[in-house]
């Protein structure tokens, strides 16, 4: 039965993979430009160390960084933390931030 993480996710796994989509669209170049751009997401690692039913539960974003956002979980990996030998699920709650540096 997985548990909250609450703060406490590195006790439970560890990053292993993770893969970043860097290319923004158009739209998204645009948007920043304005202002930056923050997602929050929940999502669940299962007891292989892999993402599922990942939510996006807030965005300032127009809904142009959510699905960035979402993929990016989803092809994270993750191995379990020494303290978690019985590879304990969790769910975890995270947040982006997406800026362009105007210098």
């Amino acid at each position: 039965m997985p548990i909250n993480a609450a703060g406490k996710f590195n006790q439970y796994w560890i990053t292993e993979k993770d893969q970043q989509n860097t290319i923004l669209t158009l739209k998204q170049r645009n948007l920043l430009q304005k202002h930056s751009v923050k997602v929050v997401a929940t999502y669940l690692v299962d007891s292989n160390g892999n993402v599922y039913d990942v939510k996006i539960t807030e965005s300032n974003g127009e809904g142009l960084f959510a699905e960035k956002v979402k993929l990016s979980l989803q092809r994270r990996v993750y191995k379990p933390a020494k303290t978690n030998p019985n590879r304990q699920p969790v769910y975890n709650r995270s947040q982006a931030e997406f800026a362009i540096n105007k210098k």
